[in-house]
């Protein structure tokens, strides 16, 4: 669940304020709010920093913690070592 709509109206800021902030049009913030894209790795860094939480916390899930750091699971949930 991508919380970053939420994070940015409980900052008071609009679409076009945090966008400027960030140094990116818009139509990119949009595209990020509602799920239709994901930022690189930079800007997520960027936003979670700026929003003083985790990228997970900001754009994912926590983490299964059934898995483990040596397996992988793939998508059709076959967990494999690694």
């Amino acid at each position: 669940m991508n919380k970053l709509k939420d994070l940015r109206i409980k900052r008071g800021l609009t679409q076009e304020e945090l966008a400027r902030k960030m140094n990116i049009p818009k139509s990119t913030l949009v595209r990020w709010e509602d799920g239709y894209n994901l930022p690189g790795v930079k800007r997520a860094y960027q936003l979670a920093k700026f929003f003083n939480v985790s990228i997970e916390e900001l754009f994912g899930e926590p983490l299964d913690e059934e898995i483990k750091d040596d397996t992988v699971r793939t998508d059709d949930n076959i967990t494999t070592n690694v």
